[in-house]
């Protein structure tokens, strides 16, 4: 059960940081660290709120979707973008 839990967190951080490059047009080397940035920011404010499970679960799902649509639309070469230096 944890790998299937470190898989869906993998998946959904690929997600996220495909959606980050996309959108604001930083290199690929720079995307993980502004989307776990965006991300702790996020949990942080949701911790205060008292919402944290739900924000989390939020996120996860938000990334797995980022990712099934980056996947579905460019048809493979958000994964080539991902694999290259």
């Amino acid at each position: 059960m944890t790998i299937i839990k470190l898989l869906v967190f993998l998946l959904s951080q690929v997600g996220l940081w495909l959606l980050v490059r996309k959108k604001s047009g930083v290199r690929m080397a720079f995307a993980p660290v502004l989307s776990c940035c965006c991300q702790i920011t996020v949990l942080f404010l949701a911790g205060l709120m008292n919402v944290l499970g739900h924000t989390s679960a939020l996120l996860e799902l938000a990334g797995l979707g980022c990712l099934l649509f980056f996947l579905i639309r460019e048809r493979g070469a958000a994964l080539k973008e991902l694999l290259r230096p």
